[in-house]
């Protein structure tokens, strides 16, 4: 029987959304739309400090604005849910149960201070910053002392350091990972909460997730999240790491750079096809470059996608498309878009 695809697109509610994001967002759209797989939403809330209400409603209008319709999420439910992170925490705390019964975790009581301080040691040393596994041979007796004494403490994954350890990766092929070179991951906060790489690894299992199509900056997290796959014994999900779009200079896009978020775009007078269509094609190879979604579903082709490397953000083809995109619609919706614009104009000059 043929496997379902299935991805997902999980960001954080912390602010805008960046072209980074959006795009990352638009090819698991496209994949699955491609594979007629399903394509889920999860909000990634676990941070309740820097988390932004508002920011999550704006997530879910940006993407219905941008046509990306999703199969599965907050506002449409599933059978999979919930969808957001902070409702999930008894869940993630099964599985540390879980982690804790295989003695595959361990307490760590090292505070920030101390931590940072064996860093700057490190580095000072020419040797890699890594957590030199101190916690790890405390005694039972000293651990339930340092219990004892209400001593605050992380969760954290003991990696085998022998292990070799494979992903599949539909820009590389074949990705290895030697734990040797890792360090071994904190899966909670001191205050008991799960961190981003372990609850995003449950998710993924527990959504059936098969595919993660996400930016290339995310691969030592996949190291980690790939190892706990390899505890619990469960089969790997396929990943793509996408390239990281940078400005003409070739750095990463910042905020600096006008167009970095969607935000910027929508308030010059982009259009969402225009959006769309810029960063489907950009790294990629088309005929024709200006297709709608539905004509970029029909001719999505990984070979087609660049593997690997940066994508340059190219502000002037991206206005040259949304040129085009503007004589392609109707007058009729070009004036009820315009109006929209007359609307926000006039309330901000009262």
């Amino acid at each position: 029987m043929k496997e379902t695809i299935r991805v997902r697109f999980a960001p954080s509610p912390t602010g805008f959304m960046h072209l980074g994001n959006i795009r990352a967002a638009l090819m698991n759209y496209l994949f699955a739309q491609k594979h007629n797989g399903t394509f889920v939403l999860r909000i990634e809330d676990t941070d309740q400090k820097r988390n932004l209400e508002e920011a999550r409603l704006k997530i879910m209008h940006d993407l219905a604005w941008l046509g990306l319709t999703c199969n599965e999420g907050p506002d449409v439910g599933g059978d999979y849910g919930p969808y957001l992170q902070s409702q999930r925490a008894g869940v993630y705390q099964e599985k540390l149960q879980e982690l804790i019964s295989m003695g595959s975790v361990y307490r760590c009581f090292c505070t920030h201070e101390e931590l940072e301080q064996k860093r700057k040691e490190q580095i000072a040393a020419k040797l890699p910053p890594r957590y030199d596994r101190t916690c790890l041979n405390y005694s039972q007796e000293q651990i339930e002392d340092l219990l004892k004494q209400n001593k605050k403490f992380i969760w954290r994954l003991k990696l085998d350091e022998h292990k070799i350890i494979e992903i599949k990766d539909c820009a590389r092929e074949t990705i290895t990972f030697d734990m040797h070179n890792f360090s071994d991951p904190a899966l909670t906060r001191q205050d008991g909460t799960c961190t981003f790489i372990f609850a995003n690894f449950v998710d993924d299992v527990l959504m059936k997730i098969t595919h993660v199509i996400r930016g290339e900056d995310h691969i030592s997290n996949t190291a980690i999240q790939a190892a706990l796959y390899d505890a619990f014994d469960f089969k790997i999900p396929v990943f793509w790491h996408l390239p990281i779009i940078c400005n003409t200079q070739g750095q990463k896009l910042s905020k600096r750079d006008f167009g970095f978020t969607l935000n910027d775009l929508k308030e010059a007078g982009f259009t969402h096809e225009a959006i769309a269509n810029y960063l489907a094609i950009i790294g990629a190879s088309f005929e024709n470059e200006i297709q709608s979604l539905d004509e970029i579903i029909k001719s999505f082709d990984l070979d087609h996608v660049r593997a690997s490397g940066t994508i340059k953000y190219d502000f002037e083809k991206l206005t040259w498309i949304n040129h085009q995109w503007l004589q392609k619609i109707s007058l009729e919706d070009l004036v009820n878009r315009a109006k929209l614009f007359v609307y926000d104009a006039f309330e901000q000059s009262k």
